[in-house]
């Protein structure tokens, strides 16, 4: 699976172009020649059609409001539900960690995505659990008597930073 998150809806033509260089990136080929979708606009409005037609990838949609219609859609969005209702579980985390469980689902969500294709392609596991607190290198300490290394939260993987992660200062 490959996430992106969206701020707003029309961000989803951008974000579905991502997608796509993405994944044939990772097959390095053309690996993209359908798209289905729900009948939403932002996946199958003229601007997105219109890329994806030029770029040879078909565009097709459900006949309705069916979720019953994309079962492989709906059960991608259960697989994310739940693993990011995993990876926040308020029972198995610091008090620090569940006062930002709320805002932290898009971390879990895009984790979850890179977890998953990580094993399914056989490349490297993540050294770290979600929300594990660990030590960052201070990229330039004001001075030479400053610490090199300070606590912070792991986030997950940053898909579009090549070995990068997401961490947040605790």
């Amino acid at each position: 699976y490959f996430v992106e998150l969206l701020a707003e809806k029309s961000d989803a033509p951008t974000a579905l172009r991502s997608m796509i260089n993405r994944i044939e990136n990772v097959h390095k080929c053309k690996a993209v020649y359908r798209v289905h979708a729900d009948r939403a606009q932002e996946l199958s409005g003229v601007r997105g059609r219109r890329w994806l037609e030029d770029h040879g990838v078909m565009v097709t949609t459900t006949a309705g409001h069916d979720s019953n219609a994309n079962g492989r859609a709906e059960r991608a969005v259960k697989f994310f539900q739940e693993k990011a209702r995993t990876l926040l579980s308020s029972n198995i985390r610091s008090e620090m960690f569940q006062e930002k469980l709320k805002t932290l689902w898009p971390f879990a969500v895009t984790h979850a995505g890179e977890v998953h294709r990580r094993e399914i392609l056989g490349l490297p596991r993540c050294k770290f659990e979600f929300g594990q607190i660990i030590l960052s290198r201070v990229n330039k300490p004001e001075n030479k008597f400053d610490p090199r290394l300070h606590k912070v939260m792991f986030l997950g993987f940053a898909p579009k930073v090549t070995n990068g992660y997401w961490v947040m200062n605790v």
